[in-house]
């Protein structure tokens, strides 16, 4: 599997279950910022590792989908919460048979005011294990 299809089975689980609750910005893609809360996902690869020995290979690849949850500022931080609660829920335990991807306990970080809005990040670890013959 390609990283590109990873990164598209990604994106497309997130955004079947987010179901338009805010706008998304997505990975190099044009984007104009709404009035009201809104979402930047991207998808990072923190490394990969072999975990079998022999003619036929295991690889894995370790990742995390940041969901980077913006709100007005000044407005408390009820309705971030409610959306990285959403955000957890949506990759919190899945495992994809296909694309052999398994995602674990996310955590949510606070990042705080800026530039009108208050931000919050939601880490999705993930690993995805690919089989090589050789």
């Amino acid at each position: 599997m390609s990283f590109e299809a990873e990164a598209s089975f990604i994106r497309s689980h997130f955004n079947n279950l987010w179901a338009g609750r805010t706008a998304v910005a997505w990975d190099n893609v044009p984007f104009s910022k709404p009035d009201a809360a809104w979402v930047r996902l991207s998808v990072n690869r923190d490394g990969a590792a072999r975990r079998e020995l022999g003619s036929t290979a295991t690889r894995r690849f370790i990742g995390t989908t940041l969901v980077e949850v913006f709100t007005q500022a000044n407005t408390g931080t009820a309705e971030n919460d409610e959306l990285c609660e959403v955000v957890a829920s949506i990759f919190r335990d899945v495992t994809d048979a296909d694309t052999h991807i398994h995602f674990g306990e996310p955590e949510v970080l606070s990042v705080g005011n800026s530039d009108g809005w208050f931000k919050q990040d939601v880490l999705c670890p993930f690993a995805r294990d690919t089989v090589y013959t050789t």
